[in-house]
């Protein structure tokens, strides 16, 4: 019988963090372009968004 070798340390590995990840804005829209058009308020809120993003470009 061989003689056990002795374990060093064990280090975690670093958990990929998902949730803090944004879609892009395009991305989004292709995905739920049919819901985006039915619903008003949808569309209101993505143009409220497409506004932001423009106006943080300029400045």
């Amino acid at each position: 019988m061989g003689i056990k070798k002795e374990k060093g340390r064990k280090r975690f590995r670093k958990r990929k963090i998902y949730g803090n990840q944004i879609l892009p804005l395009d991305l989004l829209i292709a995905k739920n372009k049919r819901e985006i058009m039915n619903s008003a308020e949808l569309m209101e809120e993505i143009y409220m968004k497409i506004d932001k993003k423009h106006t943080a470009v300029r400045n």
